[in-house]
């Protein structure tokens, strides 16, 4: 197969690889300067070896969109308002009863329960995005990154 790039093809490609390249460049002084740096020495001289042993530490992988977080979410929904119509079918009865009877109460505990509900529902995503942090700052720490190359919103 043959490949053609056209004029706009050919300049995105050449300004994604120079993008990377920078990248890759921060990335691997980073690493050597990590290991080299002195205090109170103003100058850091990075030789073949450094790059090359640096270098053998930065892997760049294809990005996988992570969509279990959401998916996680949705599910965890589906099983609590599943638990609910469970629950309301099994105690119908009492539940009728109990709006027909005191209706303030039945706000009360409705309220309480849609509070539970959401607290739970919160509780969940801020641990599934800690989870998502965790790993990009795992990714970072071994210079093996999720996407193209890691980019820190730092360097943009």
């Amino acid at each position: 197969m043959k490949i053609t790039f056209t004029p706009s093809g050919t300049q995105e490609m050449e300004n994604y690889l120079s993008q990377q390249t920078n990248t890759i460049r921060k990335i691997i002084i980073e690493r050597i300067s990590e290991k080299k740096s002195v205090l109170g020495d103003d100058l850091l001289e990075i030789t073949a070896s450094d790059v090359k042993e640096a270098a053998q530490h930065v892997r760049i992988e294809r990005k996988m969109r992570s969509r279990t977080s959401l998916a996680t979410l949705t599910s965890f929904i589906y099983i609590i308002g599943g638990a609910c119509v469970v629950i309301y079918g099994i105690f119908y009865d009492q539940i009728k009863a109990l709006l027909n009877t005191n209706p303030t109460r039945a706000v009360t505990v409705g309220l309480g329960f849609s509070l539970m509900l959401a607290g739970i529902c919160a509780r969940i995503w801020f641990q599934i995005r800690q989870n998502n942090i965790e790993a990009e700052e795992q990714a970072r720490s071994r210079l093996i990154t999720s996407g193209r190359i890691y980019r820190d919103e730092r360097d943009s």
